[in-house]
């Protein structure tokens, strides 16, 4: 006999004589996915990270994931840790992975910032003492950690309300960060609201020149439980940042877009072009030249409140992906081969969650796209193999380049269901009673 443990347990009938056995009751994702993280130095080594279900390795032989948090063990609240604002590989060393762990930046608990040397099988608390906010809103900007490409023990940590933080020397101690010199936001209120938005977005080391680091500040508003509408940076400040000494101190980029000021993903070419995606649309940025080009929804003459996650081929330098984001139905992709100067859309099939009804408004559609990676294992030779995850999976295409490319399910043994209650109906012969019924946070009631 099986016992479902959620917050509350429920059965129907108990026997002391009987032997037990705890086991999981697996639906299969159902939340949100903040990001996804290929290793450019192994095949098939990749990582997601959720917003109140932990972290996860991929099992290529048995297409599944492995939880690689498994809390409580650090410092703080159990339930607090379970939510991973970012997740960052050493691009030297595929055994590192680093994890800022924590879901609320504003309940008086703070959150820890983790190194694993063995793919996240154990993990070691390092010294950087700061409140995380996983599961506030706006969680899926980023990377808001960043190991640097040229010198593994340089690294720069974005927070929600407490600055820019760097090391030079891995960071073990407290010791041993250092806060950015960057303009000081509008601090939060402990214990206040849950709906925070942040006030660093994104940051970013760049891939070519070892001492830039760009980072994003936010003007984007919160309202309080209170009523008290809060604005993390001026207008005026917030935008595109660049330091030229690793982190240090910082200046505004002058001449960019409108849209940098709500950031949602910054990433790199290996040529130096910086891509950014925002809640209006996204551009590309030549550091040599200064120059922005801006593409938005009339560019691609599309109906869309912005975009979300993006991509660059590790194979060809000019190749880059983007999503929609913005509304609740079917993501689109884009595709440029030449750099951006043309796009072409990726019209793609799903497979569909194995709990739903597919319609054409189902929320169970690929929407809310928060983040997407090509394969990034060259000698793997996949060029045609992307993944991006949403407010309910993580999908997989293996032919996006193909007239008809199709992305299947990759969500076994996620489960990050935030669970309410359970009910174990009592048997009926004549009625087929489920054996029991799970009521969710925002998904409502499943059946098993």
């Amino acid at each position: 006999m099986k016992l479902s443990v959620g917050l509350g347990l429920i059965s129907n009938k108990f026997n002391p004589k009987e032997d037990y056995k705890s086991d999981t009751v697996l639906i299969g994702a159902g939340g949100f996915v903040l990001g996804l993280r290929s290793h450019p130095l192994e095949a098939d080594l990749l990582y997601c990270f959720t917003d109140v279900g932990g972290a996860y390795r991929f099992d290529p032989i048995n297409e599944s994931w492995i939880l690689i948090t498994k809390f409580p063990f650090f410092e703080g609240s159990p339930g607090h840790q379970y939510g991973i604002e970012d997740l960052a590989l050493d691009p030297s060393n595929p055994d590192i992975v680093y994890i800022s762990s924590g879901k609320y930046a504003t309940q008086g608990v703070k959150g820890d910032f983790l190194k694993s040397t063995d793919k996240g099988n154990t993990w070691t608390k390092l010294g950087l003492d700061v409140y995380i906010g996983a599961n506030h809103s706006h969680r899926r900007t980023g990377p808001m950690i960043q190991i640097s490409p040229h010198d593994n023990n340089h690294i720069v940590v974005a927070t929600h309300h407490e600055g820019i933080w760097i090391t030079f020397n891995g960071g073990q101690n407290t010791g041993d960060w250092v806060q950015a010199n960057l303009i000081p936001c509008t601090p939060y209120i402990q214990f206040s609201s849950w709906h925070v938005a942040k006030a660093i977005r994104a940051i970013w080391i760049d891939l070519i020149d070892p001492d830039v680091v760009y980072a994003c500040l936010s003007d984007l508003t919160y309202t309080l439980f209170n009523g008290t509408v809060v604005r993390p940076y001026l207008t005026e400040d917030a935008g595109l940042y660049k330091s030229t000494d690793k982190g240090i101190t910082w200046t505004k980029v002058p001449s960019q877009p409108t849209g940098l000021t709500r950031v949602n993903k910054i990433t790199q070419s290996p040529n130096g072009t910086i891509w950014i995606t925002h809640t209006t649309g996204f551009c590309k940025f030549n550091p040599t030249t200064g120059e922005f080009t801006d593409y938005n929804n009339t560019t691609l003459g599309i109906n869309s409140t912005g975009f979300g996650g993006i991509a660059v081929s590790p194979f060809d330098p000019l190749e880059v992906t983007v999503f929609t984001l913005g509304n609740w139905g079917k993501q689109r992709i884009f595709r440029t081969t030449d750099e951006g100067s043309t796009w072409n859309e990726i019209v793609y099939t799903y497979e569909t969650m194995p709990w739903s009804t597919p319609s054409p408004n189902a929320r169970y559609t690929p929407t809310e796209t928060a983040d997407c990676t090509y394969n990034r294992h060259i000698p793997s030779n996949k060029p045609d193999e992307l993944y991006f995850s949403t407010w309910f999976a993580v999908y997989k295409s293996t032919n996006t380049r193909s007239n008809s490319p199709h992305f299947n399910l990759l969500i076994k043994h996620i489960e990050l269901l935030v669970t309410l209650g359970l009910f174990c109906p009592p048997k009926q012969e004549d009625y087929n009673i489920p054996p029991l019924i799970s009521g969710h946070a925002d998904l409502g009631a499943y059946v098993h």
